[in-house]
């Protein structure tokens, strides 16, 4: 058996490989309980898979330390413009499964994969997929598949951001673009992830955003698993393809992985999975730096005009 180098921590995201019949290939999102092996085995606890569909709680077991991986970095292929070849990992029944792009329909948002392992041909959009990586063990780096992965778009060199929405009706939302291009010092033309225009809800959106309405993306690691949220917690909220920080703060976990938040601006109480949350964080322009809400608060007791946006999303 080959030496595998890397070390797996504590609490890390990972995806377990699955080879029993009618799984085979497939990927279903972890995190490592020990970090320690026994028997070349890993520890881990899965997001997506229960013991028990009653009570749903998480199945936990020892996984040989060869059938896994880190998580690939979320968000990473934002922007990526599909095409007819890819070869992409989907979201399907509570894991990642491989597959090639058969067909392109409405406009790039929208596509045909295929799936060698089952014969299956499955309509799917981009928010379900992600470009196919293969992973080093002994290095720790992620290598390109041999075949489908356009290099005209390379995305590790586009910049990401979010942009807050403008009017009442969207305060305290964040949404994900890629910068295009600068127009001048101040404004930047954006590619909308999620946002779709007017006239067509097929095409991406694209716009000009003032450079006041932007920051980088929040750090990896704010997505947590149901039981990691507590009372009292401040999340941002997925919703409405975007992410709304109108001060969400955690109500009620139940045992059955629904999460209760109440939103302190409204006072409205929605009900949520893990997967739509994420720990709440304030981007201090000034510093370069994501921080915890109260810090924010007492390191700028009267925030500037350009921040009124922010402002709104805290607690």
């Amino acid at each position: 058996m080959a030496e595998f180098r890397y070390k797996f921590e504590k609490g890390e995201a990972v995806e377990v490989m699955q080879d029993e019949e009618g799984f085979r290939g497939s990927l279903f999102e972890a995190k490592v309980l020990t970090a320690r092996t026994k028997n070349n085995k890993v520890s881990i606890q899965y997001v997506h898979l229960v013991e028990d569909e009653e009570t749903e709680k998480p199945l936990r077991e020892y996984v040989e330390i060869s059938n896994i991986r880190p998580s690939p970095r979320p968000n990473q292929d934002v922007g990526y413009r599909y095409k007819l070849g890819d070869l992409v990992d989907c979201f399907y029944e509570d894991a990642w499964w491989e597959g090639v792009i058969k067909k392109v329909k409405a406009n790039g948002t929208k596509f045909d994969v295929y799936f060698n392992t089952s014969q299956e041909e499955i309509e799917f959009t981009a928010q379900d997929m992600r470009l196919h990586r293969e992973w080093n063990s002994r290095d720790g780096s992620w290598n390109p598949p041999q075949r489908g992965v356009s290099q005209q778009q390379p995305h590790r060199q586009l910049q990401f951001v979010e942009v807050a929405g403008e009017g009442s009706e969207y305060a305290g939302s964040w949404f994900t673009a890629v910068i295009v291009k600068r127009i001048n010092e101040r404004q930047f033309l954006v590619h909308y992830q999620s946002l779709n225009t007017d006239s067509d809800d097929r095409i991406p959106l694209e716009e000009e955003a003032n450079v006041e309405r932007m920051r980088p993306l929040p750090p990896d690691g704010l997505s947590l698993m149901t039981r990691d949220y507590s009372k009292g917690q401040a999340v941002d909220v997925r919703y409405k393809d975007g992410w709304w920080c109108s001060g969400g703060v955690v109500l009620e976990v139940f045992s059955d992985l629904r999460i209760d938040v109440q939103f302190r601006l409204t006072g409205e109480v929605v009900q949520c999975y893990h997967s739509q949350l994420r720990l709440h964080r304030v981007w201090d322009s000034r510093n370069g730096s994501w921080i915890p809400p109260l810090t924010y608060l007492r390191r700028s007791p009267e925030p500037r005009t350009c921040n009124s946006l922010r402002v709104q999303c805290l607690l």
